[in-house]
């Protein structure tokens, strides 16, 4: 019979996760649930645990934290962020993930799964100063991005982009990348890069599919404020908005 000790000692042992770094898992979980990458959604699987290590000390998180993630993929930075914080909120369009998520992610019940478009999904739901952390698809990270800014909730973002955009995003004044992106991010916060991932075909373990360009991990620090009057025109990259706040527009997310 084992020692009050002992069943103490597994009562307290964290939840056990398939390794999600591991490409035979990886494809193993994709062949079992029929599932590849959609290119038309940006979606690239992040599988390096050095990358993931990046961010998630990056992001600086507290055990009593709230983080917030778009695009979960596989949940592979997900299960990094619930193994650290209270609670995860992870946003996901494509409904064909959500039966592999809900296997993943089924050890950690502080993580809530909300089937949304991340340019319409009600940011206003975030606790004050909660922390988001994500590897943005491709298609929609600016359109994300600006959103998180403009909400106010967010103290930090630590996001993966492309390698333009990120040198757009810490861009100083006259320098080639600076433009509207640039001055909308100083506006917020400060912006530095946290890691450069190098393009394909040198990551062959860091991303399935491998990505064609380079991507950078990115860190914002921003001051808790309200609602900027510019909301409206930065949140509008690919999306349909016209209300300068985080909440989501009167019409549902489209089927994927």
């Amino acid at each position: 019979m084992p020692s009050s000790r002992t069943a103490s000692a597994a009562a307290e042992a964290p939840p056990q996760t398939p390794d999600l770094t591991s490409p035979r898992v990886v494809r193993e979980l994709l062949q079992r649930h029929g599932l590849t990458a959609d290119k038309s959604l940006g979606q690239h699987f992040l599988i390096d645990r050095a990358p993931l290590g990046a961010i998630v000390s990056a992001a600086e998180l507290a055990p009593d934290d709230e983080a917030w993630e778009v695009g979960p993929g596989l949940g592979t930075l997900t299960v990094e962020l619930a193994r650290r914080v209270r609670r995860v909120v992870t946003v996901e369009l494509d409904r064909r993930l959500l039966p592999l998520l809900a296997e993943t992610l089924a050890p950690w019940p502080h993580v809530e799964v909300v089937r949304a478009d991340a340019l319409r999904v009600d940011l206003e739901r975030a606790a004050a100063g909660a922390v988001f952390v994500a590897n943005l698809p491709y298609q929609v990270g600016t359109g994300v991005l600006s959103r998180v800014l403009a909400c106010g909730r967010f103290r930090r973002a630590v996001v993966l982009v492309q390698k333009e955009v990120a040198d757009r995003l810490v861009a100083a004044p006259g320098s080639a990348p600076y433009g509207s992106l640039s001055l909308w991010v100083a506006h917020h916060g400060r912006a530095r890069i946290v890691r450069r991932v190098p393009p394909a075909p040198s990551c062959r373990r860091r991303a399935s599919p491998r990505p064609s360009c380079a991507s950078t991990w990115t860190r914002r620090r921003s001051p808790i404020r309200g609602p900027s009057p510019w909301c409206a025109t930065a949140s509008a990259t690919g999306a349909r908005r016209s209300s300068p706040t985080c909440a989501p527009p009167a019409t549902t997310p489209p089927a994927s």
